[in-house]
């Protein structure tokens, strides 16, 4: 509806209601608290709203990009995932420039392979990889396919944000043997739920009898925005040094994430650009 003064001036307008907005969050908590993936019906029974209302905002939430279907599924889209991402380039930007050091320091006292990842579609970004030349080879492997679910940096990045874990799933193929798991296969999603738990993820899978261990990075509003990972040979990891290590490391990272709010903050109030 729409109110005006004597003058015909505007002085009220009201024509959006806001009833389905509650609605739509509920929806997508439901996607969420479900482990990334769900149908309608299930939807439905979740949010205790009629199917016909969950189907016709399901329909608007797809024109939003902010669910997608995938056959009678679905799960949170781009416009929904984008909002977990780090707030901005220049937050990751910041955080690979102050955490380079931290980085250089474990590789010098270890003699791992050091990395910070970040999740990228189906695949681990490093965008940062510090290695001696021994390492050449695993390095070049790395950087040019690495799987989520194939490395421990993954597997601590889909372990905290079940939509990318959903979403990697419909990329895998999983047809949902773990109802709890997001599509995900019983053994990945245990996988998942023991580093939820213990906060670290060690992967004895790696080529050339290497191991390798991987802490998730969270932001000020608790998101894994990336993945800090240390990997050696079998016969010189020393499992604990490297948790130690990626742990210390893992609190400098969060404090400069921190440090980038409080600086976006104090730029905006002062209206001057932070460098």
């Amino acid at each position: 509806m729409t109110v005006s003064d004597d003058n015909g001036r505007w002085a009220c307008t009201s024509v959006v209601p806001r009833r389905p907005i509650p609605r739509a969050l509920s929806i997508l908590s439901a996607i969420r608290d479900s482990g990334g993936i769900e149908t309608l019906s299930e939807i439905s029974r979740s949010t205790r709203l009629p199917k016909s209302t969950v189907h016709r905002l399901l329909a608007e939430m797809q024109g939003y990009g902010m669910v997608v279907r995938a056959g009678y599924h679905y799960r949170h889209g781009e416009a929904v995932c984008r909002l977990a991402r780090p707030g901005s380039t220049q937050e990751l930007q910041r955080l690979r420039r102050g955490i380079l050091p931290s980085l250089i320091d474990i590789h010098w006292r270890t003699g791992y392979l050091v990395g910070l990842g970040v999740a990228s579609g189906n695949v681990v970004d490093f965008v940062h990889l510090i290695y001696s030349s021994g390492y050449c080879s695993l390095a070049e492997g790395i950087e040019n396919d690495s799987q989520l679910a194939g490395s421990a940096a993954g597997r601590v990045l889909m372990a905290f944000d079940p939509g990318l874990a959903a979403r990697f799933a419909v990329f895998a193929g999983y047809r949902g043997e773990d109802e709890n798991g997001g599509g995900l296969p019983a053994w990945l999603s245990t996988e998942l739920r023991e580093i939820r738990r213990r906060e670290v993820s060690f992967n004895p899978r790696l080529p050339g009898a290497l191991i390798a261990a991987a802490v998730p990075v969270f932001n000020v509003t608790g998101t894994a925005v990336a993945a800090l990972s240390v990997a050696a040979p079998r016969r010189v990891f020393n499992s604990r040094e490297a948790h130690s290590s990626l742990q210390a490391t893992r609190m400098t990272a969060q404090r400069i994430l921190r440090e980038t709010v409080a600086a976006d903050w104090r730029s905006a109030k002062s209206g001057r650009p932070v460098e």
